[in-house]
């Protein structure tokens, strides 16, 4: 402000200098006004960018309500490029990422503008649903499970209650299955057990636990854990064709009458009892190829 009233000061002391011809009519009134004048411009100026940001979120809006994705896409972009942070930027990255998602469905150009929500939103909690959303994504749609692991470890330690551990964790022990990690994928679903799951969701941990074992050939651990589910989730068990599994370790285990029983248990309740009794029908043919099995009924 010194350095504006010093510049005001000046020029109502127009320079006495020989050969220069000197103002008649210049007075403070005009001066006055003709620095309002010019601080009005810069007020406007100022705000113009606000201003053809605004009508440009609102055209975008428009766009992508009259199908023109891409075209709200870019538009949007133009937005961010320019403002960032603002609250039209922020607006525009959240409309350009729903409009890649569900109309464009390109999901990895969508995870950067939610990437852009995350680096500055001012809300924690449209930062934390933006990584949420990225993790899903990469998990269900892109099947890109190295990275769904990188997102996934980063929310299992922003996890407020084990429901929400389990809606982390078991994508992320998944995604460790999925690349033949088994390891690893046992280490998260034990770390889940000692939650407190739902019983329902701790059918999901157990079920993936039989099954890592049954690829790790320990044959004995994953029919005792098929043998469970069977016992303690009935329903679910049917659902998820846990006897089926079952059968499969009793085949490898060559206890072959063991099999049998379990797939003539389940032959009335299936709509494939044609399968049931080609099955059934093969291990009695394997069991009369069994060392001391003559004489057994064909």
């Amino acid at each position: 402000m010194k350095t504006v009233g010093k510049f005001i000061d000046l020029t109502f002391k127009w320079p006495r200098c020989k050969n220069v011809a000197q103002p008649s009519t210049f007075n403070k009134g005009t001066a006055l006004l003709s620095y309002f004048f010019i601080i009005c411009v810069l007020i406007i100026s100022s705000t113009g960018c606000f201003r053809s940001t605004t009508l440009d979120l609102k055209r975008a809006e428009r766009e992508g309500q009259a199908g023109e994705t891409m075209d709200a896409i870019q538009r949007c972009q133009r937005i961010l490029a320019k403002e960032p942070r603002s609250k039209n930027g922020l607006g525009a990255a959240r409309l350009a990422a729903r409009l890649a998602l569900l109309d464009l469905k390109d999901a990895r150009l969508a995870i950067t503008f939610y990437r852009h929500l995350i680096m500055y939103s001012p809300d924690s909690a449209e930062r934390r649903s933006a990584q949420i959303t990225i993790a899903q994504i990469l998990y269900e749609r892109l099947n890109d499970y190295r990275a769904a692991i990188a997102e996934y470890s980063k929310l299992v330690g922003m996890a407020t209650d084990p429901a929400e551990e389990f809606q982390f964790r078991m994508p992320l022990a998944k995604s460790y299955y999925f690349l033949n990690n088994y390891v690893q994928a046992r280490a998260e679903l034990k770390t889940l057990l000692t939650k407190d799951i739902p019983l329902s969701d701790r059918f999901d941990i157990l079920l993936l636990l039989a099954n890592i074992s049954m690829t790790l050939k320990n044959l004995d651990e994953a029919a005792s854990s098929f043998r469970r589910l069977l016992s303690d989730y009935p329903e679910r068990s049917k659902k998820e064709s846990v006897a089926l599994n079952l059968v499969m370790v009793l085949e490898e285990q060559k206890k072959y009458a063991e099999a049998i029983e379990i797939l003539s248990s389940i032959r009335n309740s299936t709509t494939n009892a044609d399968f049931i009794d080609l099955r059934i029908k093969r291990f009695n043919e394997r069991l009369q190829q069994l060392p001391g099995a003559k004489g057994l009924r064909k």
